[in-house]
């Protein structure tokens, strides 16, 4: 899975995190000649504690690399997995979108005074370098039609495993790892029906990710947008 050597998280955090402990740097000549007798201070010089500077420097890296990892420490909530992918269903026939996103928007393109028909689903993974069903995931969807809270449905990915593997794009000889979900079952899978008879414009999708971490409780927002656009007319035609 993904780890990484600090928490990403407020700036005021981050700038502790980081520039305290490395600001000792310049207080271990001030300790050690405290310390150690002036004749022994001698002996130091430039060199020696910029080598100590190094030493230190990589020893609060190499430290804080085990300390924020798991089984030590979680500071990042779980994250996009790969891609995440639209799907119509309509009259039990599966249209999966033109494209896949990491973020950003996708867009959708229906006939001249025409919806998106069907239940609109969005199918995503997430991945973690623990257990990633410890946290809790929030979609919210907002249109023209105000805002609303959506609940991930497991049976619809479960009854169509086959399906969203073929059309997402098989990475291995495992059945559920694909570009979803390359982890495979390190991986958790959600499928959200996002709406029925989508309208033309846009629709932004909110991904709200929290998790009670190793020390404090981690979140992750994800905001993606799905554009309903009607065709343009065929010049031809007229």
């Amino acid at each position: 899975m993904r780890y990484v050597l600090m928490p990403r998280t407020s700036v005021e955090k981050s700038d502790i995190l980081y520039l305290a402990p490395l600001a000792a740097i310049f207080l271990i000549p001030q300790v050690h000649r405290m310390v150690l007798p002036s004749s022994f201070n001698e002996l130091y010089t430039k060199g020696t504690w910029f080598k100590a500077g190094f030493l230190h420097t990589f020893t609060f890296l190499a430290m804080a690399f085990l300390l924020v990892n798991p089984p030590l420490g979680d500071i990042v909530a779980p994250q996009l997995a790969d891609k995440w992918v639209l799907v119509q269903h309509e009259d039990d026939e599966f249209n999966f979108s033109k494209g896949m996103g990491s973020s950003g928007t996708l867009v959708w393109e229906v006939e001249q005074d025409s919806l998106l028909s069907g239940d609109i689903w969005l199918l995503f993974g997430l991945a973690d370098n623990v257990k990633v069903d410890g946290a809790t995931v929030l979609v919210g969807l907002s249109n023209n039609a105000g805002d609303v809270q959506l609940e991930s449905d497991s049976e619809f990915w479960n009854d169509n495993m086959e399906i969203i593997s073929n059309n997402t794009g098989n990475i291995s000889n495992t059945a559920s790892t694909s570009i979803l979900m390359p982890h495979g079952d390190l991986d958790q899978d959600f499928a959200i029906q996002i709406g029925t008879d989508l309208a033309v414009g846009e629709h932004l999708i909110t991904v709200t990710i929290l998790e009670q971490g190793d020390p404090w409780e981690n979140s992750r927002i994800y905001e993606w947008t799905l554009r309903v656009v009607e065709q343009l007319p065929d010049a031809s035609a007229s």
